[in-house]
Order: structure tokens, then sequence, then C-alpha cells
């Protein structure tokens, strides 16, 4: 694999750099405790977090409130059985575990609403948190948990390219719901209006950075040939949806597509 070249497909996804702009709200550096991590946490399984970037208002142990972007990495469990994010924090620019009782509301990054916590996890992200907090699991009906972890990297991919030029247009998230349905039909998986909705309000909230991003190229590499094929048309739909050409998506797509065939013809000579 060449690593340069992988690096350079990062580098057309600005919004794996830089933190997201969310309207109406304003952000500064935070210097704060280690957001009460305790010594150990376990990872719950089966939840798609990677690549979710969210607003979040949150109320430390000192009682302290500020406002972050992070960056969802996963949820994790602590031996107490608390509910921990842990995510990258924008604001105080590392990595850091948020106790999930303690985010106060969720800020929508599209619009700077602010949403109450427990209802934006089930509604926007299909995440329900009960009281045991390791009983949290998904609440996305099955055919769509199914579907959307069929092609999770191939959406992150798709987000990647949709965020390359700073903004998610509704038309492009439609481009990517389309793939999607796309790869679960040729599984025999139908997706239905209320499923469709439901993914529409995930993917807004993708926006994957550079380290997400390459892992899920990488991975969108090894594919069977025709879904490449596909994911590079599904890229180019993105690209055209709001009928205009963008500069930043044009060099994604075209490191995106060296990337998947020289991956490929690295595969498949190995093989030989």
């Amino acid at each position: 694999m060449d690593a340069a070249l992988w690096e350079a497909l990062a580098e057309n996804a600005p919004a794996g750099r830089t933190a997201p702009h969310i309207p109406g709200r304003r952000f500064s550096e935070v210097v704060d405790i280690e957001d009460d991590e305790p010594n150990r946490l376990e990872a719950l399984d089966g939840l798609d977090l990677e690549g979710i970037v969210l607003g979040i208002v949150y109320r430390d142990s000192q009682g302290t409130e500020t406002q972050r972007r992070v960056a969802m990495y996963a949820l994790k469990v602590s031996d107490a059985n608390a509910l921990f994010i842990t995510a990258y924090c924008h604001e105080r620019k590392a990595c850091r575990s948020f106790r999930y009782d303690r985010i106060i509301s969720v800020i929508d990054i599209a619009t700077g609403e602010l949403f109450e916590r427990d209802a934006f996890f089930a509604s926007e992200l299909g995440i329900s948190v009960p009281a045991q907090a390791s009983e949290v699991h998904d609440t996305a009906p099955p055919l769509l948990t199914t579907v959307r972890r069929l092609c999770r990297d191939e959406m992150i991919v798709l987000a990647g390219l949709s965020r390359s030029d700073g903004l998610m247009r509704p038309e492009e998230v439609d481009a990517i719901v389309d793939h999607a349905q796309r790869v679960g039909a040729d599984s025999d998986l139908w997706l239905e209006a209320e499923h469709l909705d439901a993914l529409r309000r995930y993917i807004r909230n993708m926006r994957p950075d550079s380290a997400t991003l390459l892992k899920s190229a990488l991975k969108a590499s090894l594919l069977p040939g025709h879904r490449r094929r596909d994911l590079l048309r599904a890229c180019r739909k993105v690209m055209d949806a709001d009928g205009v050409q963008n500069p930043a998506e044009v060099a994604y797509i075209l490191r995106l597509q060296s990337a998947l065939e020289q991956e490929a013809l690295s595969v498949t000579s190995d093989g030989r």
C-alpha cells in the first residue's frame, strides 16, 4: 500500500482536520480535569458511532458547564456501571471520556438547536440508554441496523466526500441513502420509508475524522469489484447532487479512485 496516497486522501477531507462550525454557538478552549474517567472501561459492542460528531452541553464533577464539539469513538461502561462516551474533544484538543449522565443536552451540528439527550440518542442515532448502562442497545429496526453495518465503511467514505467542501447538503444525504439502499437490495434487504428517514438522520451527524476515514477507505478497497465500482458511482452522485463540482470534492474522488484501484491490485498480486 502506498501510504502517501492514503494520506493524500485524508488531506482532501477537511472535516477531519477542523472542528465543525455550529450555527448560533460559540465555543472556547476548555481546561478541565480528566472528565471523571475511571481506571477501567469496557466497550459496548454493536453500536456504530465512529464518524459521528455532536455538540454537547456538559457539566463536569465540579459543576462547571461547558459546550463541546466531540467526535465519538465508542460507548463504554465502568466497573460501577456508569456509562461513558469516549471521544475526541475539539475544545480540549484531546481524547476524553464524558459521563453520559452529565451531558445536559445535545447540540445539533447542522442547526445549533438544543435537544434533550436521551431523545436525541434514540431518534437520531438509534441508541437507547436505560437505567442500567450495561443494557444500552441499538433501537434502530433490525433491518436498518443490518444494512447500516453492511455498508458502514462506504457511508463513512461518502460522508467524508460530502463534508470535503465544508457542508453536507440534503441532496448529498439523499445520494448516500440511495447507495445504502442499493447495497441492501443486493443482499435482498429492502428498506422502507421509515428506515430511510432514520438513516438520513443518522447520516446528518456523520463527520468522519482523518483516522476514521482512512480506516474505512482501506476496508472499502477490499470490497468486491462491483461494490467498489458502485461506491465510486455513488461518490460522483454525491459530488453532483448540489449541481456544483467543488474542487475539494473532485480531488477527493480522484484520490479515492486511485487508492481503491491500487489497493485492489496489491491484494490481487499478493493472492497469486
